[in-house]
């Protein structure tokens, strides 16, 4: 039996592919902005935090997306469990950056809120639209 590909359906397909490119454009924007702020570890951190945010947004988008399998209908606890591991595991890089002071924990903070930062300005882009199509 050939397997389907790994795919949401295209409205939550388009949504997911806007958020990850305004997530990558949040991070060149940040990352750019910390070089002419403050350049050297503070860039380092925001960078680090980024790259940190962006790698579980796409672990998180693949759970999710396996999750909701018609075929696989992975049981709530498997998701679970692969969310909590992935968690355990930006806990320990987080920890081993700070703990090391290869970072700012300020700067990591900045880059760590990239998928934050991204999802506000686009639910204040689509509440714009809403309210644009309300009034017209």
């Amino acid at each position: 039996m050939a397997r389907k590909p790994k795919r949401l359906n295209p409205p939550e397909q388009d949504i997911i592919r806007r958020i990850w490119w305004g997530c990558v454009g949040t991070f060149c924007l940040l990352c750019l902005a910390a070089l002419v702020a403050a350049p050297g570890k503070a860039a380092l951190s925001v960078a680090a935090g980024g790259a940190i945010a962006l790698a579980n947004f796409r672990l998180l988008k693949w759970c999710i997306t396996n999750a909701l399998q018609p075929q696989k209908q992975a049981a709530v606890g498997r998701v679970l469990i692969t969310y909590y591991l992935k968690f355990g595991a930006t806990a320990v890089a987080v920890y081993l950056l700070i703990s090391k002071q290869m970072v700012e924990p300020i700067g990591l903070l900045v880059g760590l809120s990239v998928v934050v930062f991204t999802m506000f300005g686009l639910a204040l882009t689509m509440a714009r639209k809403l309210i644009g199509k309300e009034a017209g």
